[in-house]
């Protein structure tokens, strides 16, 4: 399901002319600031090559000694060392869900894969977030159940919306005793600023095509929206929400208490763990651990026979330096997306 984008300009209406402006240097130390600067730029460079070789080395070091191996950009971080050959894989899901949380969901499901895991353990710490990724996450982990790799879930402090589509058909699901989760439901949010313009004394004109009316609905952030904007995104809600609704049909109705009405179950209300287990949204309370015992159990080994490890994304040179934000986006693109119907499975 893809997310729509303001229209762009006719091609035969000429851009705005930028303004050119020509600052006149300060007189007095210019170009001792200019050295300044770049010799900065050139020693975050070299900190960067040198946390880059260094990530590699620790990497291969780890790898050597079996707590930490990196493959194909996936860090293998060993949890708990077992006397079987017995292996546990844990997929993160955490934060909110984006395209990012969805490519290292699907790099780990590749790694557990390849590292042949007997099951794996999801675990979701997540108030929920995009629709697509979050269909991707599932996606990718219906890979593993048709290779006969089992997925269970462990919840952590939250597990809403986005995060109980992506484990909804997991074999079994524990939450920590104080998970909130629930929130089966799906929202759209859009920053509109015809007020804003009117304060400034902005005018601005969106143009579609003649033959293109319905282009100009739900699509321009400059007005209000009105009745038939929003009929247009909750057409397109109502069909992300059937298909939220029918994975968890397909992966709870079994296990529901008796009596439960599913409407109920799938408004959009949150429920604590304690409520989760009595409807039978989830299997059991308990932590990690617990939950890493409980696909033992599944296996048919004792707790802590087998080997658990962790997957996740090897952070970039960047990111180990704290300059993650220098790659975020522009900040048109930024205005552009606030002005943009976002779909999300999330809580709130």
């Amino acid at each position: 399901m893809s997310e729509s984008t303001p229209p762009t300009s006719p091609s035969n209406v000429p851009p705005a002319t930028p303004q050119v402006v020509y600052a006149t240097p300060r007189s007095g130390g210019a170009a001792g600031v200019v050295l300044g600067v770049f010799a900065a730029l050139m020693l975050a460079v070299l900190v960067a090559g040198g946390a880059f070789i260094f990530g590699l080395a620790a990497g291969a070091a780890g790898s050597s000694a079996g707590a930490v191996d990196v493959q194909n950009d996936v860090v293998r971080r060993t949890v708990q060392r077992g006397d079987r050959e017995t292996q546990i894989a844990i997929i993160p899901v955490e934060g909110a869900i984006t395209d990012q949380t969805a490519s290292e969901v699907s790099a780990a499901v590749a790694r557990a894969q390849n590292d042949n895991v007997d099951a794996v353990l999801l675990r979701v710490d997540s108030p929920g977030g995009g629709v697509t990724p979050s269909d991707r996450i599932d996606h990718d982990l219906q890979k593993l159940r048709d290779a006969d790799i089992p997925v269970f879930a462990s919840y952590g402090g939250i597990s809403a919306s986005g995060g109980v589509y992506v484990s909804a058909r997991c074999e079994r699901i524990m939450a920590e005793p104080t998970c909130v989760t629930g929130s089966i439901g799906v929202i759209a949010s859009v920053l509109t600023m015809e007020g804003l313009a009117e304060k400034i004394g902005v005018e601005a004109n969106s143009v579609v095509a003649t033959r293109s009316p319905e282009k100009a609905v739900a699509n321009d952030l400059w007005r209000n929206w009105d009745e038939k904007d929003y009929a247009k995104i909750r057409k397109i809600l109502d069909s992300a929400y059937d298909r939220f609704r029918m994975l968890v049909e397909e992966g709870r109705s079994e296990r529901l208490a008796e009596g439960v009405d599913f409407d109920d179950l799938c408004n959009g209300n949150v429920f604590t763990a304690n409520e989760a287990l009595e409807l039978g949204l989830i299997d059991a309370i308990g932590y990690q651990e617990d939950a890493v015992a409980m696909v033992e159990q599944a296996l048919g080994v004792n707790p802590g026979e087998a080997n658990v490890f962790r997957y996740e994304r090897r952070p970039d040179p960047f990111e180990q330096l704290g300059l993650g934000l220098m790659k975020g986006p522009s900040i048109e693109e930024r205005i552009r997306s606030a002005g943009t119907p976002v779909l999300e499975y999330r809580a709130w």
